[in-house]
């Protein structure tokens, strides 16, 4: 029997986390399949395989530099010892730390293969540009592969951190559309407060500046002001939650929003709302846009760094990005990424935010436009299937 390795650091939240969580759910039963976590305390998502735990315990802040030493060393240890007496097939990890542990406890009998989530290029904060920046370019081209999220982030490693091209390769998330769909048909109980004709928005992601959900929530509040009759559910949590709940309610709109945190279901959510608004002001990818997509939604979606535009609008160059307007691409709207500065209630809507706002009075006013989106949006997620993703995993290891 084949053995494969997962090396991710919990099963908990994250788009990374549910994309392992969907390959391994998906992957052939001929082969034997471990997950290294390191927490598995809380577990969300669903798994298929044995869960090795490297029972390191969370501080409140992940990001302090004690913490993610001692990740380092334990995970290196434990996986190297891994390895060495397992022989697996390939090992796969996912995020920056995996990555670099993989890669540094390569063995000759054990396909190495790392995966990058984001175009890393575009974060500029201190630990990233002066640690993890020098070692992505010193280590990434010792992996067996890279694969990259979308079309993308292949290209930035390629330009920003010289991998070699060969190197390279991109394969998109597979997604259970069959499985998403008994989801959302699975309970009714949610959003009942929906007054007829009401139009409900809903947003999704963790609750951090990467995602640019204060954006969305001020361009919403003038739709409430101008007198428009809707709704925003925001599905997620982060540290940005108390700086939302305080817009919400500098802008007195607390009857209009419904911050409901994160939801184990939240196909359940997607189904009853109207339109799907997804103001990420850079992604790898976008997980979320396939989920709504696959609930049948219109979507709206800043044209971010990078994903979007492979998603929304296949065949555009991935290097375009849409400028002062709106752009109606084949499977959603396109807007301009807003400007990822903090704002009160007090301060005007920026150009961007504005473009937003006339985005979402379209999908309200605009019926036949719902309704060609709707339709549209099975089409543009038959690609992502688990048995077509899955292979072209396989393929990889098998080359």
């Amino acid at each position: 029997m084949r053995k494969i390795a997962f090396i991710v650091s919990s099963l908990d939240t994250g788009g990374a986390q549910r994309a392992v969580s969907n390959i391994v759910t998906n992957w052939p039963d001929n082969w034997e399949i471990d997950i290294i976590l390191n927490n598995a305390t809380i577990i969300k998502y669903p798994y298929k395989g044995n869960i090795i735990d490297l029972n390191i315990k969370e501080p409140k802040n992940r990001k302090s530099v004690l913490y993610q030493l001692k990740v380092f060393l334990k995970r290196f240890r434990r996986i190297k010892s891994l390895k060495r007496k397992r022989k697996y097939d390939a090992c796969i990890s996912f995020l920056d730390s995996a990555n670099i542990v993989n890669i540094l406890t390569k063995t000759a009998k054990t396909k190495t293969i790392v995966s990058v989530r984001c175009e890393l290029s575009q974060d500029n904060s201190f630990s990233y540009r002066y640690i993890l920046t020098p070692m992505v370019k010193h280590l990434y081209n010792k992996a067996d592969k890279v694969v990259s999220l979308s079309k993308g982030v292949e290209k930035d490693l390629v330009s920003n951190f010289g991998l070699e091209p060969q190197k390279n390769c991109t394969i998109y998330n597979c997604y259970n559309l069959q499985k998403m769909k008994m989801l959302a048909n699975s309970e009714d109980n949610v959003l009942n407060d929906l007054g007829e004709n009401e139009v409900c928005f809903i947003s999704m992601g963790r609750f951090t500046y990467q995602k640019g959900g204060w954006h969305l929530i001020r361009a919403f509040a003038k739709l409430v002001h101008d007198g428009y009759k809707c709704k925003l559910v925001l599905l997620g949590t982060g540290e940005l939650k108390e700086y939302y709940e305080k817009l919400v309610e500098e802008y007195n709109i607390e009857k209009s929003v419904d911050i409901v945190g994160f939801a184990d279901n939240p196909f359940i959510y997607l189904k009853k709302a109207t339109c799907f608004v997804f103001p990420s002001l850079f992604e790898g990818f976008g997980n979320a846009l396939i989920e709504a997509l696959a609930c049948d939604l219109p979507v709206i979606s800043s044209d971010f760094k990078s994903g979007a535009r492979e998603i929304l609008a296949p065949g555009t160059n991935i290097d375009s990005h849409v400028m002062d307007e709106i752009e109606y691409a084949k499977y959603g709207i396109l807007v301009p990424v807003c400007e990822g500065k903090y704002f009160g209630a007090e301060e005007k809507l920026t150009k961007n935010e504005m473009i937003m706002y006339r985005a979402m009075t379209e999908i309200i006013n605009n019926k036949e436009m719902r309704d060609m989106y709707k339709k549209n949006a099975h089409l543009c997620v038959e690609q992502y299937e688990p048995q077509n993703i899955i292979k072209q995993w396989i393929d990889l290891i098998e080359e």
